[in-house]
């Protein structure tokens, strides 16, 4: 905000009165800060771990994630399908290595121009929002429904005890997280199912 005051685009307002009159200024000054103030959304961990349920139409997956946006990799498992993703971003680059790993091998897949960063990501541009978490859940809810249906607009909605993400919402996929963990230690990063089919894996990515 700047010291003129904008309180809307519309709206500006410039105070100036001498110093003996700034006392009953304050007031004024504090009602407009609250008119303005807007409740900001949650700041989660770029790294986390957690078990995870997805729901879409019918179907109900179950699953482990180990997000690691600092360390620049991810790990996702579904229980169901007996899939795990691998993905690595290429130190410096913007190239994210991808290892799909099922009972019948590992394909790898390059992607360019890709940066893996927060899975929460779009967050930033969620408002509050009173109509209560999808799914049921209890906690905050943040929604992205200013634009909907606006191709490149985000439309995700995530629900949040304090600072600890219970749901998400995008499209039509439910996602619950359970044991939610912040950061991802050496440890919490699982090395298997790939380190015994790297060669497989790397030789997909030539």
């Amino acid at each position: 905000m700047q010291a003129t005051g904008d309180f809307f685009p519309s709206f500006k307002i410039t105070v100036v009165v001498a110093h003996s009159s700034m006392r009953s200024l304050l007031p004024l000054l504090a009602f407009a800060s609250c008119v303005v103030a807007q409740d900001a959304p949650p700041t989660p961990p770029l790294s986390f771990t957690a078990n995870i349920t997805q729901v879409q139409g019918g179907q109900i997956l179950h699953g482990f994630i180990a997000w690691d946006a600092v360390g620049k990799r991810t790990f996702e498992y579904v229980k169901e399908f007996e899939a795990t993703t691998y993905q690595f971003q290429k130190l410096g680059t913007a190239e994210v290595y991808s290892y799909y790993i099922t009972t019948s091998g590992c394909t790898c897949t390059v992607m360019k121009s890709a940066i893996i960063e927060s899975y929460f990501r779009e967050l930033a541009s969620a408002a509050k929002n009173s109509t209560g978490c999808p799914g049921g859940g209890s906690g905050t809810y943040w929604a992205n429904n200013a634009f909907p249906g606006l191709y490149g607009a985000a439309q995700s909605g995530f629900c949040f005890d304090g600072s600890t993400p219970v749901s998400m919402i995008n499209g039509q996929v439910l996602t619950t997280f359970s044991n939610f963990k912040n950061s991802v230690l050496a440890t919490d990063f699982p090395v298997e199912p790939i380190q015994g089919m790297i060669q497989a894996c790397s030789s997909g990515c030539i």
